[in-house]
């Protein structure tokens, strides 16, 4: 009974967001609704283009293969699959049926050809998202198919409809044709001729730098067709890989020239309203937790969806009122959403609609619509988050929204959330010695969880490290207050390639300090903090202490002198300049202030030397004062929990190991590598399967992984 009213709370809260809001939006939970796949056939000119002479249940039949191909799923785990299909030849579902079956779906699987119009493949989208949170399904694939060259034209429409109905006004303008419902748009909002082909030109101009750039290639799904010549009917086979119906060239000017093709004194144009074309495209679904376990790319989260109705003969300006709903239901604005597919219908109601919400045109159809590319009624709602989320990858665009009206009088709109993330395919490891190096496992450990792809490494010695260093050209914030740099991030600027040198040895620190005791930061006050050891990290933990954890002064322990004069001597100018007092022996110790953190570095051995045991005893001092805090113990190998964090155990001090900053330290380099925030990786599983590792090496006595 529990795990039935789990998942009904989890599909209640599906359909009515308990937490909204962009941060609830961007959040990461086991039972999202996510997308692993989205992909699309070419879009085909009806009638001309090589489609011509193809059948929807071979479009339908390489976008579904596709799909599955790209997300990397057993075809058998599919089992209910959505059709968007406004014009199916014979009985619909028969058609999808034989494209299911024929890629090699087994019979157990479950299909279902849908018609709300313009917006069927969002609607199929819709409906096994709400199937996967309503714990009836786990994978489905919302889809959509037209060939507009077999179903499209004067020869579908009924040659009667009932006398009765159309008597009522409104349900007669249902079947007014919509080049004239775009005019009626154009008149009743003011939305001008110059207005509706500037619109036209910039999405044709847009599309062609697109397609040019290559920026289709990879939505797109190649499929190998026959085309038989209508004049000599000679068949010959062509792999069709692009959008035929983009235009390079087309201006404001060039578009002006076309006659109105549905009032002599209208706007509406072959050129301002969206193509008649043949294509497919298919959207994979999960639950994230799902996605998971079977090790599946995870593109972005379904949000939710809305569809609103409106007068049919002004059906083109269902968006302006769907995606007001759709953000109402997702606690979003229109600021907070980084790029729209509005589609283009037609200009007129695609600019009603940007201009009556007030969106910045630059986020709309960033790489054109259907005016450039064409309109598959069918399959536009799933085309459109093909092209979507492949722009949000590149662009780096999180919230997205996808709208569209609706013939008839509706409209419809989708939000969700891109987090597909992209890392470098190479990395470079710098250091002396390699061999006990943890980084390639926990890099391909956070880029695994994220959906993006493993990569190489090539090992290189210290010198080599150094020389690399002198090539940057300049050190971002955490580089400079450290003065030392770890990681390098190349970036694109004014055209050239930049090396900024970073530091992620204090970010290590803090976060895992601030993790496990918040409550100092939080509080305000300044209490003392102290270095024990820490070697190489020192000065990140100082900055670390200070800069943000509330940490002054900084006791040192357990170093030489000349370390830590040499310390010392680095702060003496610069803005930053920590208070540093070397502690060197109990007396000193029991006089100083209680420390809140302890950031350590010492092997897992018990003291021998002289030295050694004066440090054992320094720290014991520390430990047992009345005021208790917590300590960072920085080494791992040959395992985490080394004889220091028992005995700060059982002195009442909270432990945090090494595996935790080395973690935290690979977050943040993948942070600046892929371009996202901590919140797009998974840090507890991250930190989980780190300390596994360790904590199997140190049982087995294994070396690191190689890399």
């Amino acid at each position: 009974m529990s795990s039935a009213l789990e998942r009904v709370a989890a599909l209640a809260s599906h359909l009515v967001p308990s937490s909204r809001g962009k941060k609830a939006v961007l959040a990461k939970k086991d039972d999202d609704v996510v997308i692993v796949s989205a992909v699309r056939t070419p879009l085909i000119r009806a009638k001309k283009g090589p489609f011509k002479d193809t059948t929807p249940e071979d479009l339908l039949a390489a976008a579904l293969k596709a799909a599955v191909d790209r997300a990397g799923i057993d075809i058998n785990l599919v089992e209910d699959i959505q059709v968007g299909n406004v014009l199916p030849p014979g009985g619909g579902a028969t058609v999808a049926r034989m494209a299911q079956l024929a890629v090699g779906f087994p019979v157990t699987s479950s299909i279902c050809t849908l018609n709300r119009q313009c917006s069927s493949g969002l609607q199929a989208i819709n409906n096994i998202a709400l199937q996967i949170a309503a714990g009836q399904i786990d994978v489905g694939i919302g889809a959509g198919v037209e060939s507009m060259t077999m179903g499209y034209g004067a020869g579908v429409m009924p040659e009667k409809f009932s006398d009765k109905i159309l008597e009522h006004e409104p349900s007669a303008d249902c079947l007014v044709p919509m080049g004239i419902t775009s005019e009626n748009v154009a008149a009743k909002y003011n939305v001008t001729r110059q207005a509706q082909d500037e619109f036209a030109a910039k999405s044709f101009q847009k599309a062609a730098a697109a397609q040019k750039a290559g920026k289709f290639d990879s939505e797109i799904v190649p499929v190998t067709v026959q085309v038989t010549d209508p004049k000599t009917g000679e068949e010959t086979t062509v792999t069709v890989t692009k959008d035929d119906g983009i235009r390079d060239g087309v201006t404001a000017e060039s578009l002006g020239k076309l006659k109105p093709v549905f009032s002599k004194t209208g706007s509406t144009h072959a050129g301002n309203a969206s193509q008649v074309s043949d294509g497919a495209a298919a959207v994979l679904l999960t639950r994230r937790s799902f996605a998971k376990k079977h090790n599946l790319p995870v593109l972005g989260k379904f949000v939710c969806a809305a569809v609103v109705g409106v007068e049919p003969k002004l059906m083109g300006i269902g968006p302006a009122f769907a995606i007001p709903k759709a953000l109402e239901k997702a606690g979003l604005t229109i600021e907070e959403v980084d790029l729209w597919e509005i589609n283009e219908a037609f200009a007129s109601q695609a600019v009603m609609s940007i201009e009556h919400l007030k969106i910045p045109y630059e986020k709309v159809n960033p790489v054109g619509g259907a005016i450039a590319f064409g309109h598959p009624l069918g399959a536009t709602g799933a085309r459109q988050y093909a092209t979507a989320l492949a722009e949000a990858k590149r662009s780096g665009a999180k919230v997205i929204v996808s709208s569209m009206c609706i013939g008839s009088g509706m409209g419809m709109a989708m939000p969700i959330d891109q987090h597909h993330l992209s890392a470098p395919a190479k990395t470079y490891l710098f250091g002396t010695p390699l061999k006990r190096t943890y980084a390639p496992f926990l890099h391909n450990t956070i880029t695994k969880l994220a959906g993006a792809p493993s990569r190489s490494y090539t090992k290189y010695e210290s010198s080599d490290m150094e020389a690399f260093m002198k090539l940057t050209q300049e050190k971002d914030f955490g580089g400079s207050a450290v003065t030392t740099c770890n990681t390098i991030i190349v970036r694109e600027k004014n055209g050239k390639r930049t090396l900024i040198g970073h530091n992620t040895d204090f970010t290590g620190v803090q976060q895992s300090l601030l993790r496990a005791d918040p409550a100092h930061v939080s509080s305000g006050k300044t209490r003392p903090g102290l270095i024990f050891g820490a070697g190489g990290a020192s000065r990140a933990s100082i900055y670390a202490l200070v800069k943000k954890l509330n940490c002054s002064p900084i006791y040192i322990a357990n170093r030489i002198d000349s370390e830590v004069e040499a310390l010392i001597e680095d702060y003496r100018t610069g803005d930053f300049r920590p208070e540093l007092i070397h502690v060197k022996t109990v007396e000193q110790a029991r006089e100083v202030l209680p420390v809140v953190y302890i950031v350590s570095a010492v092997p897992a051995f018990p003291p021998k030397s002289e030295g050694e045991l004066n440090a054992r005893a320094i720290i014991r001092t520390f430990f047992d004062k009345p005021t208790k805090g917590t300590i960072l113990e920085a080494c791992y190998f040959p395992h985490p929990w080394t004889e220091l964090c028992q005995i700060a155990t059982d002195a009442g001090w909270k432990v945090v190991t090494g595996e935790q900053m080395m973690a935290w330290q690979a977050i943040e380099q993948q942070k600046f590598w892929m371009e996202c925030s901590e919140d797009d990786l998974n840090v507890d599983e991250v930190i989980e399967r780190l300390g596994k590792q360790l904590k199997e090496d140190g049982e087995t006595g294994n070396e690191p992984p190689e890399a």
